[in-house]
């Protein structure tokens, strides 16, 4: 049996091939949107929403978190989620808003991140609330892009407040890395 600093080292495990899969999947569920394929696209992203699930569940269940799926999951998330609001923006759903806040919520963390391994930290699973946030913008994109008539209304509202989690999440990360 594997010691758990052998785990922490290992790369090549079913919950990283799961999150590179996630990865994989993007420009499928991008070019099934742009051809008109909707279903195939929410279908895409929905099988990516389940194995982001499973590789959690995975690795937790059977000892495989890793360094790098501490890294490799949180990035095919937000890969997932840009790519699929940039899709829908450029689309034409109203969400630029959205799209501009996620990449410098996202850009600021990772400048964040980076400076705090450089000084000795080290990466941590995901908080509930970076939890909640990802379920939230999966449920917000996933409407709009299943409902491409809904009001401007409805998808402004929506906007704001998955704009207002980004933003919480983003400050309560930014607290979470400052007191560890």
């Amino acid at each position: 049996m594997a010691q758990a600093g052998d785990a922490q080292e290992r790369v090549w495990t079913v919950p990283n091939l799961l999150s590179l899969t996630r990865i994989a999947l993007i420009p499928f569920f991008c070019a099934a949107y742009w051809r008109g394929h909707t279903v195939l696209a929410v279908c895409l992203v929905a099988l990516s929403a389940l194995t982001d699930v499973a590789d959690g569940r995975i690795a937790r269940r059977f000892g495989a978190v890793t360094r790098v799926g501490k890294a490799l999951d949180p990035a095919a998330d937000k890969l997932t989620l840009v790519a699929l609001a940039v899709c829908l923006a450029m689309g034409g759903a109203q969400l630029w808003p959205l799209v501009a806040v996620l990449v410098v919520k996202e850009g600021i963390m990772a400048a964040l991140c980076a400076v705090y391994l450089r000084r000795g930290g080290r990466l941590h699973s995901a908080r509930w609330f970076g939890k909640v946030t990802t379920a939230l913008l999966y449920g917000t994109l996933l409407t709009v892009m299943l409902f491409p008539r809904i009001p401007g209304a409805v998808v402004s509202t929506m906007q704001a407040v998955a704009c207002g989690c980004v933003l919480a999440c983003g400050v309560l990360y930014v607290r979470a890395y400052r007191s560890a």
